[in-house]
């Protein structure tokens, strides 16, 4: 506002000027003086108490321009105001707003009038934000990898600031993706070339991004050696390191290839690196894949094993249900081992079904081999999956009658919703309703042990199946 001074002498006008000024305010460009006992002989002034002296000076006698901080969201200071002018006085302008990253504040206002003074004019506001820029302005990475991008408002000074969070980020093309947790970070999927804005209050800049295919660096095998005896199996599985860093299973698809294929074929059941030992020897086990390779060394050694036992030899499930098989290794001396947790399992048709420490998941409708391997000795089962439902179980024989002592076998057939049928005799539990006469084993032995009559029964996968037998 104008500076009003009542009494005074022109030392005190300019003191009051520069006071002002250094407020970053305007100072009155006007003076009322009276004539009054206390201020007589200032100016040499003889006239009425009441008269009033305007003193007139230029436009710009106090007024200043003020600029805000350039950081910060707007200037911290407005522009300063226009002087005050007496008697047709020229028009003063308000200051400059503050230059700041997201506009200054408001200029400040313009000249009051004075009898007859023209109104002054407004200071201009603060300055628009300054060129938006993204860093690195180009980059290239692998298909799985990211790159951070940033965002940043460069302005009068150098004055930065990252806007990064703040921006509005988009891809050219969905050869790449941005990520919603982390602004201005890409992701590649898939090989090709990409560009990158960033938008931020009206401005706009872009950054180009190229993805490349992520190449094979590196494979590698898992046993890198092995021991087994003659007819036993082991699963070996090549691992790839790509440039992106990541790892993957390439067992499935590399090619593989023995050095000895008369001790140790590759590829045993059709298994990609799936290994039987046939005589004693060493051999190298190899994998190439894109013109990377990798080796493993194998001995196969002489047996000291009799056998190894896979129980049950044959399972059906409907698909989603599990089957739990039992490896047990017989020795020379005779005795045996459960060993079902230690040996190695394989499911030849993963599609149909997998299967870990003898626990088996039907995953899909078909058939499918289960290998068990343990020091050298192999046995295989199969693993049928139906994606249909058992209507019936049927024992046979359905009606016997035998004189007391005898032994027989029943036999149970599972028939299902889609027409097919299969012999689940190992899979069937048997019960006898009447022990003292009839005798029957899980796998459906039965003895007569007395005159009388029983009904034996069979469940599998929830359905029962009954038969009568009469002893005599």
């Amino acid at each position: 506002m104008p500076g009003l001074i009542r009494c005074g002498d022109p030392l005190l006008f300019l003191r009051a000027c520069d006071i002002m000024s250094r407020r970053g305010g305007s100072t009155a460009g006007a003076f009322l003086m009276p004539h009054h006992s206390l201020c007589r002989g200032s100016f040499g002034l003889r006239s009425a108490p009441l008269a009033l002296v305007f003193l007139v000076f230029a436009a710009a006698a106090c007024g200043r321009t003020s600029l805000g901080n350039a950081d910060g969201e707007g200037g911290a200071n407005a522009g300063g105001e226009g002087g005050a002018f007496a008697e047709g006085g020229a028009p003063a302008t308000g200051g400059v707003g503050g230059a700041g990253a997201f506009g200054g504040r408001p200029g400040g206002s313009g000249g009051g009038i004075i009898m007859g003074g023209q109104p002054g004019f407004g200071g201009s506001g603060g300055s628009v934000p300054g060129m938006l820029t993204i860093d690195p302005v180009s980059a290239s990475i692998s298909v799985g990898q990211s790159v951070q991008l940033r965002a940043t408002v460069v302005m009068a000074g150098p004055i930065t600031r990252d806007v990064t969070n703040m921006a509005l980020w988009s891809v050219s093309s969905m050869v790449a993706s941005t990520t919603t947790d982390r602004p201005g970070r890409i992701a590649g999927l898939s090989p090709g070339e990409v560009q990158v804005v960033a938008e931020f209050m009206g401005q706009k800049a872009v950054s180009s991004v190229r993805i490349m295919a992520d190449t094979l660096v590196s494979l590698s095998l898992r046993p890198s050696e092995s021991t087994i005896n003659t007819g036993g199996v082991i699963q070996f599985s090549a691992v790839g390191l790509f440039r992106s860093g990541q790892q993957r299973d390439l067992t499935a698809d590399v090619t593989w290839t023995t050095s000895a294929p008369e001790v140790a074929p590759i590829n045993h059941l059709n298994v990609p690196g799936l290994v039987v030992g046939q005589t004693v020897g060493a051999t190298k086990i190899s994998a190439q894949m894109d013109g990377q390779s990798a080796t493993a060394a194998l001995e196969v050694t002489q047996d000291t094993r009799l056998s190894i036992v896979l129980e049950p030899p044959d399972a059906a499930r409907r698909v989603g249900e599990r089957v739990s098989f039992r490896a047990t290794a017989v020795f020379k001396d005779g005795t045996q081992r459960n060993v079902t947790n230690s040996a190695v399992w394989i499911a030849t048709n993963p599609l149909v079904g997998k299967v870990e420490r003898g626990q088996a998941t039907c995953l899909g409708a078909g058939d499918t081999m289960v290998v068990v391997s343990f020091d050298g000795f192999s046995a295989s089962g199969t693993l049928a999956c139906r994606d249909v439902a058992i209507s019936l179980l049927r024992l046979t024989p359905v009606e016997t009658e035998v004189p007391r002592g005898t032994r027989l076998q029943y036999t149970a057939t599972a028939f299902f919703s889609d027409g097919s049928s299969r012999i689940v005799t190992e899979q069937t539990r048997f019960s006898s309703s009447n022990t003292a006469v009839v005798e029957v084993t899980t796998r459906g032995q039965a003895t007569a042990a007395a005159v009388g009559s029983a009904t034996i029964e069979g469940v599998f996968d929830g359905a029962t199946g009954n038969a009568a037998i009469a002893v005599f």
